[in-house]
């Protein structure tokens, strides 16, 4: 194989991590404005479409084994009513928006093969599952005064 055509595979292979990179953190970071603007259609949408790949494949079962987390917090997001307790509001958000990171993480590490990205994936199920219990034990605490 030439030069050319592995530098080329390479970028290509880059191309697709990063686009799914992108589009994780676009939904991490669209997920405060589905509280306010439920029925507008976020980047995420378009992004991963975009950078599917066939349906039939091992990628394209991977890759919608990434969409669905997202696909869960959008419905998630859409179906929560803000209570105007900021607190609250933010620990069930940020516990909805934690669970789709740490599944699309679960993911990258089952079906991954980039050494730096599955590194970085399983620095994210330790700390988002950290986080998820600390979400959860307030959310407790405030039940139990509510």
């Amino acid at each position: 194989m030439s030069r050319q055509r592995k530098q080329d595979m390479l970028k290509n292979n880059f191309d697709w991590k990063r686009a799914c990179m992108t589009v994780t953190a676009l939904a991490a970071l669209a997920t405060p404005l589905l509280a306010h603007a439920q029925s507008v259609p976020l980047p995420a949408d378009r992004a991963t479409k975009a950078f599917e790949s066939p349906a039939g494949t091992a990628e394209g079962k991977s890759t919608m084994e990434m969409q669905k987390p997202i696909d869960n917090l959008k419905e998630k997001m859409a179906a929560f009513q803000v209570t105007g307790n900021t607190d609250y509001d933010f620990a069930m958000m940020a516990r909805m928006q934690r669970q789709a990171e740490l599944d699309i993480a679960k993911a990258e590490l089952e079906h991954g093969k980039e050494p730096m990205l599955r590194s970085m994936a399983a620095k994210i199920i330790k700390s988002q599952t950290t986080e998820i219990k600390q979400l959860d034990q307030w959310l407790a605490l405030f039940h139990k005064f509510d």
